[in-house]
């Protein structure tokens, strides 16, 4: 058993996105397997606590650089000087090397490491102690996290990401071991990590209650959007589409976003066919849609809401963007489309439909797809790595 160390920019019950989630999901994980566990983590405040698993230790520090960016939207300026300071940040080292000191790890993980930046990879360089860093964004390379601007993904870091990653960019050397969540993502940065080990270990998924599907010959389809109400998200193209499609198509959408961007989607799509849910519990929409459909433009490092879908015995349509494509198969567990196609989603939505008579067995493929992301699976996976790295990192 080992004494692990994970560093992280959000834990819950601070829940921004999927990161957050799969990082508690994964240190649970390996309490449970017998592993000394101690999360360091940014909160408004100081202060220490089991987690719900009543073995996972948490510690948390209010932001170490000039504020926590999970809540403050800051002026230009201010957020200026952050981006610099989490580029190179010696209060954050000083942190994090008083906690190895304390804690002693045998090795560390870095996830969403915003706020503390690179001084993980840094501190544990200088303590000499091996760490693995966690591709859960394209933050090593582009100051927003998500390399898309102007409604398209970028290929290359531009000048302004370029400027405000660099000192991430260039303590990447210190890193032993990368995983990535997808191979797409992990493709995006193996170059940035020359000596690291490297693997793909997706997001583990819990087995959740399922939603109560009834089976029966169907005069309507009914598909799904869960997520943030966010251009980059598709919505406004799902949208677009389900307005167009004939009357037997329904769309229900989950989720919000900034007020008026959501006001105005609302005032211009909501129908007898498309219906705004707000914020409800997954399992709420899960019951009432066939399909689930994800129609991101921007290159998903993973696609965690493809899994929770599956876990609900609910096929899914999906761009082929990012992990997203390395989660669905086409006809199998669901349908891909290309976003750039102005027809993609719509024809993505007629074959769904098309082939409605071999639904039930798909409902039963993506059950068994899901159990591939339970989490005893994944921390194994994380277990093995842990050794590579380990063991390279002895020699």
């Amino acid at each position: 058993m080992h004494k692990i160390l994970i560093v992280c920019s959000a834990y819950p019950p601070n829940i921004k996105g999927g990161g957050e989630k799969s990082t508690q999901i994964l240190a649970q994980g390996l309490s449970a397997k017998g592993h000394q566990i101690r999360v360091v983590t940014v909160a408004d405040k100081t202060g220490e606590y089991l987690d719900v698993d009543g073995k996972t230790q948490i510690k948390t520090f209010p932001s170490p650089n000039i504020y926590w960016n999970f809540r403050s939207d800051y002026s230009i300026p201010k957020k200026l000087v952050w981006h610099v300071l989490d580029n190179y940040n010696p209060s954050a080292i000083s942190l994090v090397e008083r906690e190895l000191l304390e804690f002693n790890p045998d090795i560390v993980v870095s996830s969403t490491i915003e706020n503390f930046g690179p001084a993980v990879w840094q501190a544990c360089n200088r303590r000499n102690i091996p760490v693995v860093h966690i591709l859960r964004s394209y933050y090593i390379r582009c100051f927003k996290g998500t390399m898309f601007s102007d409604d398209r993904n970028c290929v290359n870091s531009c000048v302004k990401c370029s400027a405000l990653t660099v000192g991430r960019r260039h303590a990447a050397k210190y890193v032993d071991g990368v995983v990535g969540i997808s191979h797409f993502i992990l493709n995006q940065h193996k170059s940035l990590f020359p000596t690291a080990l490297h693997t793909v270990i997706s997001n583990a998924v819990p087995a959740t209650k399922k939603a109560n599907k009834i089976s029966e010959k169907k005069s309507t389809y009914t598909f799904g959007y869960m997520g943030r109400l966010e251009p980059e998200k598709g919505v406004s193209e799902i949208l677009e589409v389900f307005s167009k499609l004939p009357s037997h198509f329904r769309l229900v959408i989950a989720g919000s976003g900034k007020k008026d961007y959501e006001a105005q989607l609302i005032e211009k799509f909501s129908s007898e066919r498309i219906k705004f849910l707000g914020w409800v519990e997954a399992d709420t929409v899960y019951s009432q849609i066939d399909f689930a459909v994800i129609p991101s433009m921007w290159n998903e490092p993973f696609g965690r809401v493809v899994i929770e879908a599956y876990v609900q015995g609910v096929p899914v349509i999906a761009s082929a963007r990012g992990g997203l494509s390395e989660l669905v198969r086409e006809g199998d567990t669901g349908y891909l489309f290309d976003p750039s196609n102005p027809n993609g989603l719509r024809d993505a939505c007629i074959r769904a439909v098309d082939a409605s008579a071999s639904y039930e067995n798909m409902i039963k493929t993506v059950k068994t797809e899901a159990e591939r992301y339970v989490p005893s699976v994944i921390v194994e996976e994380y277990e093995k790595f842990f050794l590579q790295v380990l063991t390279h990192k002895s020699k």
